[in-house]
């Protein structure tokens, strides 16, 4: 298998520095707490357009990436290609997936994030091995 660039880029300002939480701190600081080292778990981020989801999310991957394997998907550009392009996603130490709601009533796609959560679940020892 061949592996094919996206190219994705993260806005420059795009860092948690710029981020002002408003009513979201609870949201600011968990997201800021599990893309730091040695951080474990998940976060589901919802609100409005313009609540500041993609911003969080893209600074998480920024300030992850500084000591772990991050990567940042926004599924809406991504659809397009098929949930293949989830392959190995697991491998990463910090995945952060937005416009979730772009493929949401896709089964396809919707089988392959259910995919990728238990695989990082699992190899993170965070869930049984077993699917329930």
């Amino acid at each position: 298998m061949r592996q094919l660039p996206l190219g994705i880029r993260i806005a420059d300002r795009a860092v948690f520095a710029s981020f002002h939480p408003a009513r979201n701190v609870q949201a600011f600081e968990h997201v800021r707490r599990l893309a730091g080292a040695g951080a474990s778990g998940f976060a589901w981020l919802c609100g409005p357009p313009g609540s500041g989801k993609t911003h969080l999310l893209q600074a998480a991957c920024v300030q992850a990436s500084e000591t772990l394997r991050a990567g940042y998907f926004p599924l809406a550009e991504l659809a397009s290609l098929g949930p293949e392009v989830l392959e190995g996603l697991p491998q990463l130490d910090c995945v952060c997936l937005d416009d979730v709601d772009a493929v949401a009533s896709r089964p396809d796609w919707e089988r392959a994030l259910f995919g990728v959560y238990r695989e990082v679940e699992v190899a993170r020892g965070e869930g049984r091995a077993e699917p329930v």
